[in-house]
């Protein structure tokens, strides 16, 4: 995943240490069941779908988190069995990045990646055929519209639908809040990634469904108002505060509020002079 979603600044400690130990959960599941190297691709974004996808409350009493300790300690089946699901989550979401960026022109790294983690994939796709082939119709999609250029909305849309079918088919997510704030959050993980990587993209002549632009530069000192118009028709997605009913609200609503928008300046202005 892209690793744009994290806390602002400015919240509360409790919120960072909530959303940290979350964190640490994702990490410790990857070790647990996939291998220890497997904590390299532990990702901030998957760490927000941990909060909204499960119904517990994980580690958030734990006042100390030991870096190199796995999670042998779980003796509940179903949290045993969602630290496993969620650790697969992150590692085929990984895979999918990968094999695109290899197909992207981006290949030497991601060949070497994808190499070396080739049995720890197998081994997740074997775990979870379905949520490998989710991610791999996904991607699909995604490259479909890519190969005809479309715009970044149809792309959004496609990576949104992706990240629903994992919340709904392999996580079995009822609640339409959270798949709301879920899609939500998918399309603005896109379209940051987009922003972010203008330039690279441009010097490299892959796509971008932002290119047209031609650098970020030009982007923002032309067009930050769509871009800010564009991010409001996403947020118009999302349901009103008072119906964010999902686990630790207020850690929710603090990212949402707070964590992406300010993420969003940031990528949108780093590096740029205006």
């Amino acid at each position: 995943m892209f690793g744009y979603i994290k806390m602002d600044g400015h919240a509360p400690k409790r919120y960072r240490d909530y959303f940290k130990r979350n964190y640490c959960f994702l990490c410790r599941s990857l070790d647990r069941h996939y291998g220890f190297f497997s904590r390299l691709f532990v990702s901030y974004d998957v760490t927000f779908f941990v909060v909204l996808f499960s119904e517990d409350n994980y580690l958030a009493s734990v006042p100390n988190v030991p870096c190199f300790r796995s999670t042998k300690t779980l003796k509940d089946k179903s949290k045993e069995e969602f630290a496993k699901k969620i650790a697969a989550l992150n590692l085929t979401l990984a895979a999918g990045e990968l094999i695109d960026n290899i197909s992207d022109k981006d290949k030497f790294y991601a060949k070497v990646a994808y190499s070396v983690y080739g049995h720890t994939f197998k081994k997740v796709r074997k775990d979870y055929p379905l949520l490998w082939e989710i991610v791999e119709q996904g991607h699909q999609a995604m490259n479909r519209v890519e190969e005809e250029n479309g715009p970044i909305e149809e792309i959004e849309n496609c990576f949104g639908t992706l990240i629903e079918r994992i919340a709904r088919e392999v996580f079995e997510v009822t609640d339409e809040a959270k798949i709301s704030i879920i899609k939500y959050v998918a399309k603005m993980l896109y379209f940051m990634d987009a922003a972010d990587d203008i330039d690279k993209d441009v010097r490299r002549n892959t796509y971008n469904a932002l290119k047209a632009f031609e650098s970020k530069r030009d982007y923002v000192l032309r067009h930050y108002a769509d871009l800010k118009k564009h991010a409001a028709d996403l947020r118009a997605d999302l349901l009103p505060q008072e119906k964010r009913k999902c686990l630790n609200v207020g850690v929710v609503s603090r990212i949402l509020d707070f964590g992406i928008p300010e993420m969003l300046t940031k990528i949108c202005f780093k590096g740029v002079r205006v």
